[in-house]
């Protein structure tokens, strides 16, 4: 089934990405969330604000895929249709950060890569027939009170305080998108 008539917006980091495996083996730490009870949002917490530094274009084109990434991009191009989905993914403010993902897309998902919005603020994108999937609480929030549908994926760092076998959490998805009119 397609929502023909929606869009969908699917979030690289976290969603598509490992960025915090990714910046921890860049940083040379161990990832809190699998060695320690640390469940905040924001890496930075535990790195620091300088955890930024360095994480040029080759950092960001390198990330390792998410286990659940083609899962959730099959899931949504079923449910909406390829012409319907697009990658949102928040800027960072280092130079290579944008480049660097739409090198990742190009390696990954090439269909999706002149279908890339870059933007911190997606709930700028919300409207009653918009769909956001991503791993932040706040974006998820914001997206809805400004009109959209919201999906949270299940991370360590997000009110879920866990991450479910992929199985479990498409399982999640396709239910969300079946109990949506949009």
């Amino acid at each position: 089934m397609a929502l023909s008539r929606s869009i969908c917006y699917i979030d690289m980091d976290g969603v598509l990405v490992d960025f915090v495996e990714g910046v921890c083996k860049a940083k040379n730490v161990e990832n809190p969330y699998t060695t320690t009870t640390f469940r905040d949002y924001g890496i930075e917490k535990v790195l620091g604000k300088d955890m930024w530094e360095g994480l040029e274009q080759d950092f960001w084109a390198n990330l390792s895929k998410s286990a659940i990434a083609d899962d959730v991009v099959k899931t949504c191009v079923n449910f909406f249709g390829l012409d319907h989905c697009y990658i949102a993914t928040s800027p960072t403010l280092n130079i290579g950060c944008a480049s660097g993902k739409k090198a990742w897309i190009k390696q990954h998902y090439p269909e999706f890569y002149e279908k890339v919005i870059i933007i911190k603020d997606k709930y700028l994108l919300a409207k009653p027939t918009a769909v956001l999937i991503d791993d932040s609480d706040g974006k998820i929030a914001d997206f809805r009170a400004s009109g959209g549908y919201g999906y949270l994926i299940g991370r360590p760092w997000n009110t879920t305080k866990t991450s479910q076998p992929i199985d479990i959490e498409i399982d999640r998805l396709k239910k969300f998108f079946w109990s949506i009119t949009v």
